[in-house]
């Protein structure tokens, strides 16, 4: 696959970049040069199409016979090079006979200079304008699995090839030759890509090698267009009209198979990206043609509309991506994509503005036509884009998704569960994300166990759903987070229909830990548009989030209800709620992903390091949980060293490993030890890094002799205070109650140390802060 993807990447770039070289080796071989308003073709043939406009004397389809220069002298036309041989410093006009219909006429060329500056800025117009062509077929390549990025990066190499003739090839028979080919090349591709897009065709997957047909027909016609254009001027009208022809043909069939999805497809999120595509390929090239053409013959403006058609073709495709997920691709990916359909938009009108409004031969003669001057404009925006702020924020809400609501939503939704609470707020609170974000008609969230589900909270619309629905969407999900029945291929079975009769579009479950504690049933959107890849990564990210606060409630409902070791269960939910620091910084790692989902690499750490410290709580959470209910009275014992690494791992992830300094015996490593010293370490750790007057670090020592094993915890703070030092282990005493400290970390340490048979103590260390000693039994 990755073989198949690099030949395929340099196919389409090769012919772009033999056409911008030799667009870059003309300029420096003339070194500026000088030039004609005229198109004129290698068989004498005029073209207004490809420019010149109103400053050409010559019309649409007249021959150049022969050519008379400033000095009198009669010459044949024989090619372009005659024309170039007759241009030179002096040359201010020449006299062109021209032929038309046994007509014979002179007609007086303007002859312009053409400096280097002015040639080099259109071969960087060219090369900009040939990256964004092929920059989102080059990204479906590389990041989708689609069969349609074959002939969409082949659509688009070619078209970057006539891009770069209609810039620099004015007086270029190489480069005219080289757009004649990719012209004639555009058809095939264009019906290639039909076979598979939207939706691939089923007589493509019956008969593959259909899809070489479409080029086959393109270069059996080749020979008979080129002869058309180098040598034979009468055949040109003939095979000019062929090629639009097959143009307009192929595109008609586009059309045809994205109205062929619009009406069959099931699923209404493919007829969503089906009408973006029918709509953005049919109507939206209409405007720019009118602008660019509007005093075109019948065969410019058709030729105009193509032109426009297949450069305005990756906007609709952009906007089909980022709001509709089309080619399946990450979400890192659609948001890249969002934004080129949005500064390729806004280059477009502001294109068909100017084009409309100023002769397009009045613009800096760097500018040669309406593509340069749309690569130009995009570039402009692309700079400046980070520096609009919001004055753009009415288009930027149409074409790209709204982080930045569901951003705010999300952050909601994470400060009102970040501490722990009962399982009836936590869905509550889950609702009223949703419903703020989705707008659904109808939506209810159920709790509950086993085929006990009873609803905990319905959203406002329609009515509540029937909570026996509830057990028929888990059946449907099996071992799924999520489905989207207007989207996923889910087979029709008894549970859909039921489901969809219900007017439920959307379903989840809030799982954790292997556990199912509530299903979220949802209805369609009240505006009858479908949910967005967007909305629907919001809504599985939601869900986690509730499912990881409705463990640690019911980890908290259990505890409070428990009837036995009174008191270590009451120490066990104070250290739970203490533990809202760990879930602040999970909160703080989650509100940073927004802003990092332009970088990869950063986003994936900031990911694992949630999902390590969100496992290392909820384990807190669960061997507390034993403890106290005597569900384990043995704990599990592992080596000290592994148990002092992990302490120090956990904290070194808030406060940087360089804050804490380890020394372990040898011997005292390998003692097997209850592994809830862990929670004991990490506490004494953190109280050492949160002592005030000092940045030194913490010292952790380890030492094994006959009587103890002890761990010595060191800082250089402000120490123990001198009135009453014992009262550091009462539960609610604390010096930090500004910083958010509970007052019971210690308690709970010391009771932990105990229940192990050892003991904890505290003293004032030589070298200025506080000693923690912890004692235990010195293992056999």
């Amino acid at each position: 696959m990755l073989g198949e993807r690099r030949l395929l990447t340099v196919l389409v770039l090769a012919p772009v970049a033999m056409a911008l070289a030799v667009a870059s080796a003309e300029v420096v071989a003339r070194g500026g040069a000088w030039e004609t308003p005229c198109w004129i073709l290698p068989n004498g043939r005029v073209s207004t199409v490809l420019g010149g406009g109103e400053a050409c004397p010559l019309e649409e389809g007249e021959r150049v016979h022969e050519l008379r220069t400033t000095d009198g002298r009669i010459v044949p036309f024989e090619g372009l090079s005659t024309i170039n041989g007759a241009l030179g410093p002096g040359t201010t006009a020449l006299e062109l006979h021209a032929v038309d219909r046994g007509k014979e006429t002179w007609r007086r060329a303007v002859v312009v200079e053409l400096s280097l500056e002015t040639a080099l800025a259109r071969v960087a117009s060219a090369f900009l304008l040939s990256v964004l062509l092929m920059s989102l077929p080059l990204l479906l390549v590389w990041r989708s699995a689609a069969a349609a990025a074959a002939p969409f990066s082949i659509l688009y190499a070619a078209a970057a090839v006539v891009a770069v003739a209609v810039i620099c090839g004015r007086q270029s028979q190489l480069l005219q030759q080289m757009a004649l080919v990719s012209t004639i090349l555009v058809p095939g591709a264009v019906v290639h890509l039909s076979f598979r897009f939207p939706t691939e065709r089923r007589m493509l997957r019956e008969a593959p090698g259909l899809r070489f047909a479409p080029y086959l027909v393109c270069f059996v016609i080749l020979p008979t267009a080129w002869a058309a254009m180098v040598s034979r001027p009468l055949l040109w009208p003939t095979a000019r009209a062929l090629v639009l022809v097959l143009l307009g043909g192929a595109w008609v069939l586009l059309l045809l198979s994205c109205l062929f999805a619009l009406r069959e497809s099931t699923f209404e999120v493919q007829r969503a990206r089906a009408r973006i595509l029918w709509y953005g390929s049919l109507v939206a090239p209409v405007v720019p043609t009118l602008a660019f053409a509007p005093r075109a013959a019948v065969p410019g403006a058709a030729a105009t509309y193509f032109a426009v058609c297949v450069i305005a073709m990756p906007l609709p495709i952009a906007l089909a991506i980022s709001r509709y997920n089309l080619f399946d691709l990450d979400q890192d990916v659609r948001r890249w994509i969002g934004r080129f359909a949005y500064l390729g938009t806004a280059a477009g009108v502001l294109t068909a503005a100017v084009v409309a409004t100023v002769s397009i031969e009045s613009l800096p003669s760097g500018v040669a036509g309406a593509p340069a001057l749309f690569a130009v404009l995009f570039g402009c925006l692309a700079l400046i884009e980070p520096l609009r702020g919001r004055t753009l924020g009415l288009i930027e809400a149409v074409l790209s998704p709204h982080f930045r609501r569901l951003g705010r939503l999300r952050e909601a939704f994470s400060t009102s569960i970040s501490e722990l609470q009962e399982a009836g707020g936590v869905a509550r609170s889950l609702a009223e994300t949703l419903e703020a974000a989705l707008q659904p008609r109808s939506g209810s969230v159920f709790l509950g166990s086993g085929s006990a589900w009873k609803g905990a909270h319905h959203l406002s619309g329609e009515g509540p759903i029937d909570p026996l629905l509830a057990e028929t969407a888990l059946k449907l999900l099996a071992s799924r987070e999520m489905l989207y029945l207007a989207a996923d291929e889910v087979e029709q079975s008894t549970a859909r229909v039921e489901l969809e009769t219900a007017g439920v579009t959307l379903l989840s479950a809030l799982r954790r830990g292997g556990q199912t504690f509530g299903v979220v049933l949802l209805g369609p959107r009240r505006s009858r548009v479908p949910y967005t890849s967007v909305d629907l990564d919001f809504v599985r990210g939601t869900i986690a989030e509730a499912a990881l606060a409705l463990h640690n409630a019911r980890l908290a409902e259990d505890l409070l209800t428990s009837d036995r070791r009174a008191t270590t269960g009451r120490i066990a939910l104070s250290l739970v709620h203490d533990m809202s620091k760990e879930l602040q910084w999970i909160r703080e790692l989650s509100r940073r992903l927004p802003s990092r989902i332009d970088d990869r690499t950063r986003a994936l750490r900031d990911l694992e390091t949630i999902t390590e410290m969100a496992s290392d709580l909820s384990g807190s959470l669960r061997r507390f949980l034993r403890r106290a209910v005597h569900e384990s009275p043995a704990s599990e014992t592992r080596p000290l060293s592994t148990i002092v690494d992990r302490a120090v791992a956990a904290t070194a992830r808030r406060f940087g490993l360089e804050r804490i300094v380890v020394d372990i015996d040898a011997d005292a490593g390998g003692s097997q030890v209850s592994s809830d010293i862990e929670t004991v370490l990490i506490n004494l750790i953190e109280n050492g890094l949160l002592a005030e007057g000092s940045d030194e670090p913490v010292r952790i020592s380890v030492t094994l002799d006959v009587e103890a094993l002890r761990i010595v915890v060191c800082d250089q703070g402000r120490g123990l205070p001198t009135n009453e030092p014992e009262r550091v282990f009462e539960l609610g005493f604390t010096t930090r109650g500004e910083e958010g400290g509970s007052g019971v970390g210690l308690s709970a340490c010391r009771e932990i140390v105990r229940s192990l048979g050892g003991h904890l103590d505290l003293s004032p260390d030589p070298a200025g802060g506080t000693r923690a000693t912890v004692f235990l039994p010195s293992p056999p």
